[in-house]
């Protein structure tokens, strides 16, 4: 299935056992986000929608209300990185019919200002939910009506020239390549820690941790190199476990 006509940069795939499970997301720098279905027995193309600019990354956010599993799956969120903007999309069945297709929707997005300092646009980010958020929903709902209109939400990230930002509601502050500048290239992979504080990984292999305080002012706390080269994806599998991998296809495990 050639969808796109120029790179992919990012893929959400999800969970095999639901109702989403032969469904695939993909954005690339065409500007474009698809979902496509992974049945070679029906026409791959379900629903597509053009961004506003170059998407270098996507990010699901799965609901984790409590009682979630127990809802009928109608919805997953993710994000998108649209050049300078940070794009919510929702995948959604509108109807509990059997051969009913999702749909792809853009609920929200908002634009990182970076007051000229990154021309080359956004790249990796991570979605932080506070508890509140999902306690505070309605019986039936696994989301918000818009998880970036709320304040108990964080998205973090980096952008293609090495600069670090974090947003909450839309309010958006970053910290150019002056802090970081170690290796000034562009980050590949954040993970949110805590809430206000993120881990990062740039293309040359430099791993970094950034904090924010209540005001979302950044500062670098540390920043180490060794990682190798092309480090592609950064994940967290326990509170202070990270997992990379990178293209020489290597798994590595780090604790902060």
């Amino acid at each position: 299935f050639e969808g796109h006509e120029d790179t992919v940069r990012g893929v959400v795939l999800f969970e095999s056992d639901g109702r989403f499970g032969q469904c695939c997301l993909s954005a690339g720098l065409d500007a474009k986000v698809i979902l496509w279905s992974t049945n070679p027995n029906v026409d791959p193309l379900i629903a597509s929608c053009a961004l506003g600019g170059q998407c270098r990354h996507l990010r699901a956010v799965p609901s984790q209300r409590v009682g979630a599993k127990s809802l009928p799956e109608t919805e997953v969120r993710v994000l998108a990185g649209a050049f300078n903007e940070v794009v919510e999309l929702a995948v959604r069945f509108e109807s509990a019919s059997d051969d009913a297709k999702p749909q792809l929707l853009i609920l929200r997005s908002f634009t990182v200002d970076t007051s000229g300092t990154n021309r080359e646009g956004l790249s990796g980010m991570d979605c932080f939910v506070r508890p509140e958020v999902w306690a505070r929903l309605t019986c039936n709902a696994a989301y918000p009506e818009s998880l970036l209109a709320e304040e108990g939400v964080t998205v973090a990230g980096g952008t293609v020239c090495g600069s670090m930002w974090v947003a909450s509601a839309g309010r958006a502050s970053i910290v150019g390549p002056a802090v970081t500048n170690i290796f000034p290239r562009d980050v590949v992979s954040v993970e949110i820690l805590e809430g206000q504080q993120m881990v990062a990984v740039k293309r040359t292999g430099t791993l970094s941790l950034v904090s924010w305080d209540a005001d979302f002012q950044l500062s670098q706390q540390w920043a180490r190199q060794g990682l190798r080269m092309y480090v592609s994806t950064l994940r967290r599998r326990e509170p202070r476990l990270l997992v990379s991998d990178g293209f020489d296809n290597a798994i590595r495990t780090l604790r902060v």
